[in-house]
């Protein structure tokens, strides 16, 4: 019976040494997570980078703004192009197929721009860390009204 004891105590003691083990390190694991937590929160608020996203997010709506502008100043150079040429595209000599050849081109580049800077744009604008400083309640909005800006939305 004894040395069933002893056998017993010596599972037993590991054992517990191992269940401790891993009861301390889930609390260890709990706690860098927390940890990480704060740091994201901390480094989102910073000063700097709020800074830097209330820009960023300003800067990228002006230039949405651009390139929409951009396009329907091209769109308005075709329709002015095509009303000066005849309708029959067999009669057109070489420069006038170049030059309409040359604003569809235009055009299309500028739509894949303005598509380019869209899905960046939708791609920050869903990153959790940069939630808050897109709509009409985020920290670029409030921003503006302190500043006596009409903000634009976003």
């Amino acid at each position: 019976m004894k040395k069933f004891g002893i056998v017993m105590l010596c599972l037993l003691v590991p054992g517990l040494l191992v269940v401790a083990g891993l009861v301390g390190r889930g609390c260890r694991m709990a706690g860098n997570a927390l940890d990480q937590g704060e740091r994201l929160v901390s480094k989102t608020i910073d000063a700097d980078n709020v800074i830097y996203n209330y820009e960023w997010f300003k800067e990228r709506v002006e230039a949405l703004d651009a390139a929409e502008r951009r396009i329907k100043i091209t769109q308005g150079s075709i329709a002015d192009f095509t009303a000066s040429v005849p309708q029959d595209r067999t009669t057109w000599g070489f420069e006038d197929k170049q030059e309409s050849s040359r604003l569809r081109t235009d055009l299309r580049g500028q739509q894949a721009h303005l598509e380019n800077l869209s899905a960046e744009f939708r791609a920050r604008s869903k990153m959790a860390n940069r939630a808050i400083f897109k709509g009409n309640n985020s920290i670029v909005s409030w921003v503006d009204r302190l500043a006596g800006v009409e903000s634009t939305p976003n």
